[in-house]
């Protein structure tokens, strides 16, 4: 755009480049400033309307006055004006602004004078060109499969999308080549989550079935990095070939050599300051720091979150910026990270490992989840892709089943976790999520809901024997531990504690052992138990190569069933109790979230969307029937965990968690090219 250059006093505006120089300095000014600017000096001498202005600097927007005063404030600024002093812009009240300097348009490089610029075009854009936004559409053979963590990564030098598809009653890790239409589906990959690239895009790494696995991005055998939680929150590979992950929802970050070997702590929650996790880790260029996400006791969300960086060599950490989540570091010099559902940036210096200037979105409308979890990723050459629209939770109804029959309770649509009937049938325990999640119980007679819990996240509930207390696990005093509590009681008992997450499972029908369940991050989930009357310390009931937990002892507290993902997918088991003897195979092809039903001669469990119950022999559990399909539909899976989300009455009929709307499969990403000049333009 030749001739586009004016001078007005020591300042000089080139639209063409969009610089603005005082006496031959460049000079700092923001995006929409700078527009307002080019504005005013066109149009020299007139009244500019408010209402002008704001069509030409926000064409495709609505906004406020307030936002037109604020970049004025902020360009007077910049050309050095104060409150008395408006010698290039005079404000027009009621009306608008009016440049008044006096304006020379100059002659370009080849001594020729422009023609008036076309005032009805946007305004200009940086030398290398506006950012490109496009589609990418997914093939629909292989839908994205939303998680509570990102499905998806873009390679670092932008050719590869790998992503987590829907494949029958399982994900599989998927690959698309971005300059192909054909989506390929990696083998031996079933149930991945959470993928994501080394520095060189050479591997992908993943999570599936309680491990860290990575495979060669061209394609290739999967290979076991090491034992993983089930629930893990995100995971960054170095340059250090070094992998750092959040192995549950409630735990530091641990580190392990991306070539396999044991996890050893990189970070430790802090209890005494009210932290709960460590999610979300982003490691810096360097290898010398990682950056992450700390969320606190008593936060309604994650935009309440603190962004965090601490050192891999020595631990020391500092907050760097409040109110946001899932941060990641941009070659530009920024920090980007999710709020509500924009994407903000904001200046970072690597150097001095600090925020240095205001945030700003840069994208709205990205998915994220409850769980902190933006749903975008970017090459390192500018190629920004992401998902549109809001991560809703699916609202659950609460159902009885019978025979092919559905009755839906009394209780309103929520979101409802892991139901629970009182051993007499005449109240329901259960779990509703919110900003946290709380234990209520519910009276079938009397239609009433009444919430037990209040402090911290609680979920898990399992009834007494005697129906006169419920046992829970909750984090109201750091790691998640084992509670009792009376329905008339205000505050609930410690029953159970340690320095790893505890989950109950079962009561022995004489109510003096508990089956539980501790999640170790270091040796992966074990079934245990222990009598809490009594000081005997908790023994182990299973551990072994893989995870075991979620178990339910049999009525008659001869036996006990627990899930296991030891075979390479999740299967439920039955062993001799107490002694954890003569273990039977259940399940074939997958099962998990075992329920005996009240009179101990049925095992339910649960195998993708079908309900299952195989009657057992008390005597040789081997030789009980084959498994019958009790129910089959859109109903509620439970956690990663495995925690049965239904539960059995005693005339048979089953209740079970329906999903009022199926959840739609995403069909397409968004991309933007060339975003990091949109972030340089928009912070400058």
């Amino acid at each position: 755009m030749p001739g586009q250059t004016f001078s007005f006093g020591q300042f000089q505006i080139d639209l063409s480049s969009r610089r603005l120089r005082c006496n031959g300095e460049a000079v700092a000014v923001t995006v929409k400033a700078f527009d307002i600017l080019a504005a005013l000096v066109e149009d020299a001498g007139r009244v500019v309307d408010k209402d002008e202005l704001m069509r030409r600097v926000w064409p495709d927007a609505i906004v406020e006055e307030a936002n037109l005063s604020q970049q004025i404030f902020l360009l007077r600024r910049v050309l050095g004006e104060d409150a008395k002093d408006h010698r290039f812009i005079a404000t027009v009240p009621r009306r608008g602004y009016r440049f008044v300097a006096q304006v020379t348009q100059l002659p370009d490089a080849n001594g020729t004078r422009p023609a008036a610029a076309d005032r009805s075009s946007p305004p200009a854009v940086d030398v290398a060109g506006p950012p490109l936004k496009l589609s990418l559409i997914l093939s629909p053979g292989s839908p994205l499969a939303l998680a509570p963590s990102r499905p998806f990564t873009l390679s670092p030098d932008g050719r590869l999308l790998a992503y987590i598809a829907h494949d029958e009653a399982t994900t599989v890790l998927a690959v698309r080549h971005l300059d192909r239409h054909d989506v390929v589906k990696f083998a031996r990959t079933a149930g991945a989550t959470s993928p994501f690239f080394s520095p060189d895009s050479r591997w992908i790494g993943y999570f599936a079935n309680g491990l860290l696995c990575k495979v060669p991005a061209a394609g290739g055998t999967p290979i076991e990095v090491c034992e993983a939680g089930a629930e893990c929150r995100g995971a960054s590979w170095s340059c250090r070939d070094e992998i750092l992950f959040a192995p549950t929802p409630a735990s530091g970050l641990v580190r392990v050599p991306a070539d396999g070997g044991a996890p050893r702590l990189a970070t430790t929650l802090d209890f005494a300051h009210g932290e709960r996790t460590h999610r979300w880790p982003e490691v810096l260029p360097g290898g010398h720091h990682v950056l992450f996400t700390v969320a606190h006791a008593g936060s309604a969300s994650f935009e309440e979150a603190d962004l965090v960086v601490a050192s891999l060599e020595n631990g020391e950490r500092r907050t760097i910026h409040r109110y946001g989540s899932s941060a990641r570091y941009v070659p530009t010099g920024h920090l980007v990270y999710m709020r509500g559902e924009s994407l903000m940036a904001a200046p970072f210096d690597l150097a001095q490992l600090a925020v240095q200037g205001s945030s700003m979105p840069v994208v709205d409308a990205v998915m994220t989840q409850p769980t902190g979890s933006g749903y975008f990723s970017f090459s390192q050459d500018g190629c920004l892709v992401y998902l549109t629209g809001e991560a809703r939770d699916v609202i659950q109804r609460l159902v009885w089943t019978a025979d092919g029959a559905v009755e839906t309770t009394q209780i309103a649509a929520r979101l409802i976790e892991e139901p629970r009937l009182a051993p007499d049938g005449t109240r329901i325990a259960l779990g509703i999520r919110k900003a946290t999640s709380d234990i209520w119980t519910h009276d079938i007679e009397q239609g009433t809901l009444t919430r037990l819990t209040f402090d911290g996240d609680n979920f898990a509930p399992i009834w007494s024997p005697d129906g006169m207390r419920l046992t829970y696990s909750s984090n109201r005093q750091g790691p998640c531990q084992i509670f009792s509590q009376a329905l008339d009681e205000p505050e609930p008992t410690l029953l159970v504690g340690g320095e790893h997450d505890l989950v109950p499972g079962s009561w022995s029908p004489d109510g003096t052992q508990l089956l539980f369940t501790e999640h170790n991050p270091h040796s992966g989930a074990g079934v245990w138990v222990c009598a809490p009357s009594s000081d005997a310390p908790p023994r182990p009931l299973v551990r072994s190569r893989g995870n075991a937990f979620a178990p339910a002892c049999s009525p008659d507290g001869r036996s006990f069933a627990y899930a296991s993902d030891e075979s390479g997918q999740l299967e439920v088991y039955v062993s001799a109790f107490p002694d954890a003897a003569n273990r039977v195979q259940i399940s074939v092809d997958g099962g998990s979230e075992s329920v005996w039903s009240p009179d101990g001669r049925s095992l339910y469990f649960r195998r993708g969307s079908q309900l299952l119950a195989r009657e057992m022999d008390r005597a040789r559990p081997q030789h009980g029937s084959k498994p019958r399909i009790v129910a089959d539909g859109p109903f509620q899976p439970g956690a990663t965990t495995g925690l049965p989300n239904y539960d059995v009455a005693r005339d048979g009929r089953v209740l079970l968690i329906a999903q009022s709307s199926a959840v739609a499969h995403p069909e397409q990403l968004s991309v933007t090219v060339g975003w990091f000049a949109d972030i340089r333009h928009r912070l400058a």
